[in-house]
């Protein structure tokens, strides 16, 4: 019990000290982050039914400060459970079937948020999609990119392929590319 509370601490902790994406100037000139926690998570289902460990990997895959304008970004399951107090079989697990809206790339150790964006929505539109295609030219090499442009298709014509095409984790190539 103590240590779900300790743990429940450390994600109240997180969350407050500052985490993500939006940005309020603090008197130092360092820039504070943020990102918000819908309320109404609390009564998701697929929430509900992940055990606390499970919503605390959860919210904190949400709010870290790896997290991009994408949802796409680079981290290992030992970042995780360092960060978090999980253990590091449990952070695989659940990284490996323990949810619904977020993949792992094991080999590349990325992961992606599938609604990210619908949750961070917000921003100049043009500064989302230059920071989106950063962070694609970036990380290209995960599989990851594939199931981003499934969820996002408006994306997929501003983010260009250079020189080499895009896996979809399958073993196929998509070419991703202005126009296509």
């Amino acid at each position: 019990m103590l240590a779900l509370r300790l743990k429940k601490q450390s994600l109240i902790s997180a969350v407050y000290a500052g985490t993500g994406s939006k940005s309020r100037k603090r008197g130092n000139g360092e820039m504070a982050k943020y990102r918000a926690i819908y309320q109404k998570i609390w009564k998701d289902p697929d929430f509900q039914a992940l055990t606390p460990e499970g919503k605390l990997i959860f919210i904190y895959l949400c709010t870290n400060e790896s997290t991009t304008e994408s949802g796409l970004y680079p981290l290992t399951s030992k970042t995780i459970a360092d960060e978090t107090g999980v253990s590091k079989p449990t952070v695989d697990k659940l990284l490996a079937n323990g949810y619904k809206n977020i993949l792992y790339d094991d080999s590349h150790k990325f992961v992606f948020i599938k609604k990210f964006r619908i949750y961070n929505a917000g921003g100049k539109p043009d500064l989302i999609q230059k920071s989106i295609i950063n962070d694609f030219k970036v990380s290209r090499e995960t599989y990851l990119w594939s199931s981003f442009i499934e969820e996002y298709p408006d994306f997929k014509a501003g983010i260009l392929t250079v020189g080499k095409p895009l896996a979809n984790g399958s073993g196929e190539i998509l070419s991703i590319g202005k126009g296509k």
